[in-house]
């Protein structure tokens, strides 16, 4: 599995708060340690990015050689949604394979 390219979408702030601890290991005013209480960093922020799904794969072969059969495809999770990108749709068995019924040759030759 590749990784993907997280691209930045421009900078932030980033703030962490300072605990300030005197020689006896008391908590003391974060004040006394730093004027605000806290540390301000420049961050940069990812870009969202959507759910990636794979293709359609092929057709799979005809579940039965005689009669009525079934040929199944599919599409699965290639990539998760990422910071507040599109997600993706549930990959339950109706979203995530497509069937066809399909007539022998024999059976469509008689509706004909």
């Amino acid at each position: 599995m590749r990784h993907r390219e997280i691209k930045e979408c421009g900078q932030g702030l980033r703030y962490r708060a300072v605990a300030c601890i005197d020689h006896l290991g008391h908590l003391v005013n974060p004040a006394l340690c730093i004027d605000s209480g806290y540390i301000v960093e420049v961050c940069h922020i990812p870009c969202p990015l959507d759910c990636k799904l794979s293709e359609w794969s092929s057709w799979s072969a005809c579940s039965s050689s005689c009669g009525s059969g079934l040929k199944i495809r599919s599409k699965w999770l290639r990539e998760k949604a990422f910071n507040g990108g599109r997600p993706c749709p549930k990959l339950d068995l109706k979203n995530q394979t497509l069937a066809l019924f399909l007539l022998t040759e024999k059976q469509s030759s008689a509706k004909d």
